[in-house]
């Protein structure tokens, strides 16, 4: 980003919550970081189990983020679409190509 870090790209699976959440925990408590950008879940209708245990993990990363004053912003899916090329183009696939767009687009609308 503009002072040539990235972030960590989280990429758990939502069916194994509790590996997710212990390494979330250690991440945020003894991470620092400028700011912790997490894509939202925008559902609508019926919700799968796996949708449930998105938004629950959303929320724990949100909570612990207020509770240690690490800084939290959460994004629509949109927000990362002009950005994925940009993210392929250096060489990042799958989920942590969306976790780079999201950075990248933050980065943009915070840092220009």
């Amino acid at each position: 980003l503009s002072d040539g870090n990235l972030i960590n790209a989280w990429d758990f699976s939502a069916t194994h919550p509790l590996s997710f959440y212990k390494w979330v925990y250690s991440e945020v408590v003894e991470g620092d970081y400028d700011m912790i950008v997490v894509e939202d879940y925008v559902g609508a209708g019926s919700m799968s189990k796996v949708a449930g245990h998105t938004i629950r993990q959303i929320g724990f990363i949100e909570g612990l983020c207020l509770l240690e004053e690490q800084p939290f912003v959460r994004q629509s899916p949109s927000t990362r679409t002009p950005f994925i090329k940009r993210a392929e183009d250096l060489g990042v696939k799958n989920h942590a190509k969306h976790a780079l767009a999201h950075a990248l687009a933050y980065e943009r609308k915070h840092h220009d």
